[in-house]
Formats: structure tokens, C-alpha cells, sequence
């Protein structure tokens, strides 16, 4: 496809996927040309894949293929415009119902945990100075909960074909990459901390973990494929931030209760590590 005709973000994967079949290169020499990660390329050249990528991306990858760069470039702020308009369109009725929704559950949920918060402020004196009420205790509770990742597998299908196309494959279950995945269970460990609860929060709050799209039966056969179930990651994910949040809630209800309104600090020489 020629990049003068690219108005959108699915077009212009097509056509980089187009330039890459040209030029007879492959998903993994590409990837080592470019020297950037195979999740960042595969989000550029897979048609269908979520989200957006950055102009440099393109740039280094038309380079790689040994095309001229500008043309490419005024191609990617194209789709950008389109996708920012996308982003940017008035929601439909049926969309603000489901926000509706969301945030009437939110509230709720907010609701019950004042709930907890309260009766856990009228707690005796004498139950808020045992052993379990003290914060290592809270947080060796904490570590002891957390789940163990065990995600289970995916099994590749071949994908209904488009006239003229070249058989595709895809997940049999919407999926993540296991690379993303192993990547954020190694930082939830390093962060398993007293300390680093804080940053381990806002890492689970902004989290975006890439949707498998389809693969090509060429790199299914070249590249690692692993993919993890979206569904039994999510859960994984939210028990993570649920549990967390009760240590925070539950260390906060020790501060009100004891006349404490100090930082809530972990005790000293308490540096426990997760699983």
C-alpha cells in the first residue's frame, strides 16, 4: 500500500505489514534491524492490534526496509489524527450507561469499605495492641495471600482467512503475551515490599497489558508464541490490587484507632519480600 494512501492506524499497519512481505524480510530480522522490542514491532506491523504506536517507531522500521522515511512520517500523523479524533468523539448512550454502571459499582464499593474502616475503628484497645494488629503482622498476611500465577495455556486456531490473505493464526481465547506477563510478575516480586507498596500500586493501577492480535504462520513457527488467558491474568491482577488495598486499609484503621495521624510507615527492620 502506498503511505500516501494511509489514513488510519489499521492502515498503516497494513501497509507496513505490505512493505515488510515486499521486501522480503522477516518478523525477527526485522526486529533485529530495528534493535527495538518484538511486542513494539508486532503492535506496528499486525493489522488489528490494540492501541497505537509512536512516530519513531515508524521511522526506524521504514529505515530498516530501506524505504524513504517522510513519506511514512506524514502517513503516521494521518492515522494519529484519526485515532486522536476517535478518542475524542462524544460517547454514545449506550456507552455512558455502561460508565453509569461502572462508577454506581465503584461507589459501592467505596461504601462497604468505610463500612470496614468503621468497625474496625471500634475495635477494643486491648484487640488493637495483639500481635496480629501490628503492621509486619498485616503484611506477612498480605504476603502469605497473595495467589500463585499460575495462568494456565492457549492454544493457537487458524484464523478465518480474508479473500486473497495469507493464513493467520490467533489465540483460541483473547490472550496477552507471556513476555508482558513474566515482566510484570517480576516487578510485583521486586516490589513486594513494606516500602515499595506505594509504587507497586500505582504500577498495578497503570498496567496496560497488549491484547494478542493474529500471527503469521511463518513467525508462528520462528518466534516464541506463548500467550496467557486474559481472563485468568485479570483475576490474577485484581486479586493482587484487592489484597494490597486491605493492608493499606487495614495498617490506616491501626492509625485511627491508636490516636495516630503520622505517615503510615512499615516497622523498623521489617523488609519482607513476596513469594
Amino acid at each position: 500500500m502506498d503511505p500516501e494512501r494511509v489514513s488510519t492506524a489499521d492502515e498503516l499497519r497494513r501497509a507496513l505489514a505490505e512493505l515488510m512481505a515486499t521486501k522480503s524480510m522477516s518478523f525477527r530480522q526485522l526486529v533485529s534491524a530495528t534493535g527495538m522490542r518484538d511486542v513494539t514491532v508486532r503492535s506496528a506491523v499486525t493489522p488489528g492490534a490494540a492501541g497505537f504506536f509512536r512516530q519513531d517507531t515508524v521511522e526506524a522500521l521504514v529505515e530498516a526496509l530501506g524505504e524513504p522515511v517522510p513519506p511514512w512520517t506524514v502517513a503516521w500523523e494521518r492515522a494519529d489524527r484519526d485515532q486522536r479524533g476517535k478518542a475524542g468523539r462524544a460517547p454514545t448512550v449506550a456507552e455512558l450507561h455502561y460508565r453509569l454502571e461502572e462508577v454506581t459499582a465503584q461507589l459501592g464499593a467505596v461504601q462497604r469499605r468505610l463500612d470496614q474502616l468503621e468497625h474496625r475503628a471500634s475495635v477494643p484497645r486491648a484487640n488493637r495492641e495483639h500481635p496480629s494488629w501490628t503492621r509486619s503482622a498485616a503484611f506477612g498476611r498480605l504476603a502469605a495471600s497473595l495467589p500463585k500465577p499460575d495462568f494456565g495455556s492457549v492454544v493457537w486456531v487458524p484464523r478465518l482467512p480474508e479473500p486473497y490473505a495469507p493464513l493467520s493464526y490467533e489465540p483460541l481465547v483473547p490472550s496477552y503475551w507471556s513476555a508482558e506477563v513474566d515482566e510484570l510478575l517480576a516487578a510485583i516480586v521486586d516490589l513486594m515490599r513494606p516500602l515499595s507498596l506505594p509504587d507497586l500500586m500505582v504500577r498495578l493501577a497503570s498496567v496496560r497489558l497488549e491484547v494478542v492480535s493474529v500471527m503469521s504462520a511463518e513467525d508462528l513457527k520462528d518466534k516464541d508464541h506463548s500467550v496467557y488467558p486474559c481472563e485468568t491474568v485479570d483475576a490474577y491482577l485484581a486479586t493482587v490490587r484487592q489484597l494490597i488495598a486491605d493492608y493499606f486499609e487495614l495498617v490506616y484503621a491501626m492509625e485511627i484507632t491508636s490516636g495516630g495521624a503520622g505517615p503510615i510507615v512499615p516497622q523498623a527492620g521489617v523488609d519482607r519480600t513476596g513469594p
